[in-house]
C-alpha cells in the first residue's frame, strides 16, 4: 500500500473520505521560526499555498518537509501546538494489524475565515509510534475497529520536534468544483474518484480537492515535490478500472480520460 495514502484516518473514520499520508524517520533541526506562522490569525485561507524552497510549500501556516530530507524551516508539532494549543489532540490512529500513524487534530479549525476540520500527519519512527500506544493517556474507538491512542503528556512533549509532512482540511462549507476553480485556479487534472467524487489535482501546488456531491469535501496538502505519491493511487485505480471494463464489455463503463 502506497505510505503516502494513511494521513486521514481520523477522516476517514468519522466521514467516510480518502485517504492521504504516514511516514517514518528522524527529526528536522534547524528550525526557523520566521519561515511559520506565529497567531491562528496568520495560518491563511485553504487556498493561500505560498512556495518555499525545495520543493516544499507553506499551507495553514505550517511549511510542509520532506520526508528523510529534513530543512530549516520545515513545520513541527510545536508549531501546530502552538496555533492551536486549545483546540488540539495528538494520537496516534491504528487499525490492529498495523503500527498506526502519528496524527494532530484540530477541530474546529479556522483557515482565514474558513471553518472545518484540519488533519497533520506528523513524521515519526515506528518503534516510537508503538511506545507511545503503549503508554497512551486514553484509547478510543472508532469506525469499525480503528482506535486513537491518545499520547501521554509526556510523549507529547517528547514528540514537538517531530516534523509535520502533510496536511488535510474538512470544511464545513459545501464546495463545487467551481467554487474550487475560483479559489485554487484550474486543475492540472480532473480524476474520478470513489463514488461520485471527482479528484481536483494541483501538482504544483501539492494538492488535491476531492468533491463530493453526496459528502464531505476534502482538500490534501503535501509538498509539491511529493505530488507523484497522491496521484499514484488514482492513476493505479483507474486502470484497474478500465482493464475491469476491457474484461467485461457489456459492463457499459468506459475508461476515463484525464
Amino acid at each position: 500500500m502506497n505510505k503516502l495514502w494513511v494521513i486521514i484516518t481520523l477522516v476517514i473514520a468519522a466521514l467516510g473520505l480518502s485517504t492521504l499520508i504516514v511516514v517514518g524517520g528522524g527529526m528536522v533541526k534547524g528550525y526557523d521560526d520566521k519561515a511559520n506562522a506565529h497567531s491562528g490569525a496568520e495560518v491563511g485561507t485553504p487556498w493561500q499555498i505560498d512556495p518555499v524552497p525545495e520543493g516544499r510549500t507553506r499551507v495553514a501556516g505550517l511549511v510542509l518537509g520532506l520526508p528523510g530530507k529534513p530543512q530549516a524551516g520545515d513545520a513541527t508539532l510545536g508549531d501546530a501546538l502552538r496555533l492551536w494549543s486549545d483546540k488540539i489532540e495528538v494520537a496516534v490512529v491504528a487499525s490492529p494489524d498495523e503500527v498506526g500513524a502519528l496524527e494532530a487534530f484540530i477541530d474546529p479549525a479556522m483557515l482565514g475565515f474558513v471553518a472545518g476540520k484540519l488533519v497533520l500527519s506528523v513524521q515519526m519512527d515506528p518503534l516510537r509510534i508503538a511506545d507511545f500506544k503503549r503508554r497512551a493517556g486514553k484509547v478510543d474507538f472508532m469506525e469499525s475497529t480503528t482506535r486513537k491512542f491518545t499520547l501521554s503528556a509526556e510523549d507529547l512533549e517528547s514528540a514537538r520536534a517531530a516534523p509535520i509532512v502533510a496536511a488535510a482540511f474538512v470544511p464545513q462549507a459545501q464546495l463545487d468544483a467551481d467554487t474550487v476553480i475560483a479559489r485554487f485556479g484550474r486543475p492540472a487534472q480532473r480524476m474520478p474518484g470513489v463514488g461520485d467524487s471527482e479528484h481536483l489535482l494541483y501538482p504544483d501546488k501539492g494538492v488535491d480537492v476531492v468533491i463530493s456531491p453526496k459528502g464531505r469535501e476534502l482538500i490534501q496538502y503535501v509538498a509539491p515535490a511529493r505530488f507523484e505519491e497522491l496521484r499514484a493511487p488514482l492513476l493505479a485505480a483507474r486502470a484497474e478500472a478500465a482493464k475491469a471494463a476491457a474484461s467485461n464489455p457489456l459492463s457499459g463503463t468506459s475508461p476515463s480520460t484525464p
